[in-house]
């Protein structure tokens, strides 16, 4: 008798673990989110251009069009969390993307119109009567 084993009954590799399979569901999960959401940084980025050169009428009715479409999918990413296993709702992956969202709509909303800016505590801030911030309307070199 043989005391050798059968190298071609034993596993190739390890099991996989569950932490590293809850991390790759979710980020399955976040894909089509991230992706929406570089798209709306780049929309957003360029309303934040047009307010710098007086284009607030068309600033505030696309920025409405962005923000229903931001609201509906936020929508769409709650319902699609309560719907995931427990694995992937308590990722934090999902909790970033859902931040991620929340501050956009935030920033949009601004841009809408649909709620006031902070007030600036710059003085001397260009945008001081637009409704976004300092901080994302000045250009580098004239903040103060």
């Amino acid at each position: 008798m043989s005391d050798q084993v059968d190298v071609s009954q034993l596993p190739r590799r390890r099991a996989t673990s569950a932490d590293a399979a809850a991390a790759r569901s979710a980020r399955l999960f976040v894909s089509r989110y991230r992706t929406q959401l570089e798209a709306w940084h780049r929309g957003l980025a360029t309303l934040r251009a047009r307010t710098l050169r007086n284009d607030l009428t068309l600033v505030r009715v696309e920025a409405s069009r962005l923000l229903a479409q931001i609201i509906e999918e936020r929508q769409q990413l709650a319902d699609d969390v309560r719907a995931a296993p427990e694995m992937i709702r308590s990722n934090s992956l999902v909790r970033d993307i859902n931040r991620a969202m929340s501050r956009l709509e935030s920033e949009v909303r601004h841009l809408s119109g649909r709620e006031r800016a902070k007030p600036h505590k710059t003085e001397g801030c260009p945008a001081f009567d637009r409704p976004i911030s300092c901080q994302t309307a000045c250009p580098v070199g004239q903040r103060r």
